[in-house]
């Protein structure tokens, strides 16, 4: 829906050309991200969380953002000094690289706890 709304809600605002295109790109990253978004959210809050594993999700996501996204994003905007777009798609990319450990966590992994203590 953000994919194919993005142009008319743009068109609402009396926008730059400059800023509108750096909006556009920023729609469609989102718009992106919401894909993989829909899938690693709910089976690592949903399905790995509610199994009783949330330590495995406290750092996947500590190591995620702490340590990849935000570093990344850092050194492209401070130190190369990358197009905004790229320090967005960095700051992002967590989503994307969290669905691969939710697929294989959910999928192939143990993700059942005991939550139970026997009498």
């Amino acid at each position: 829906m953000l994919f194919l709304l993005r142009i008319p809600i743009l068109s609402v605002y009396n926008l730059r050309d400059e800023t509108k295109t750096l909006a556009n790109e920023f729609l469609l990253i989102l718009s992106a991200i919401t894909v993989t978004m829909s899938y690693q959210m709910p089976t690592n809050a949903g399905i790995i969380r509610a199994g009783g594993d949330s330590k495995y999700l406290m750092i996947l996501d500590i190591v995620s953002i702490w340590f990849v996204c935000i570093p990344l994003a850092l050194v492209l905007a401070f130190v190369v000094k990358a197009s905004p777009v790229a320090v967005v798609w960095a700051l992002n990319a967590d989503q994307i690289f969290k669905c691969v450990p939710a697929f294989c966590k959910a999928n192939f992994g143990h993700w059942v706890k005991k939550l139970t203590r026997e009498c």
